[in-house]
């Protein structure tokens, strides 16, 4: 039982996390937190994404205006930490 609960808690919020979007007047520093936020239930749950997972999604769900920063996670040598 405990398992489904926890299944159906790991599909919720990899579905939340997948298809987050930054809002319009959100700041990059108050969408990053939220990214966080669901990373961290996620590893509560056991569940890890790496940093360039979150870095994809990252690149994904902030608006076409923020082209110089997803260039710059682009170059990177080194993915970003999201601790």
């Amino acid at each position: 039982m405990y398992e489904i609960k926890n299944k159906n808690c790991l599909l919720f919020l990899k579905r939340n996390i997948l298809n987050v979007k930054m809002e319009e007047n959100e700041s990059v520093t108050t969408f990053i937190s939220r990214l966080k936020e669901l990373k961290n239930k996620l590893s509560g749950i056991g569940y890890t994404l790496s940093n360039i997972d979150l870095a994809t999604i990252t690149m994904n769900s902030i608006p076409d205006d923020y082209q110089m920063f997803i260039a710059c996670l682009n170059t990177c040598k080194k993915a970003p930490n999201f601790k």
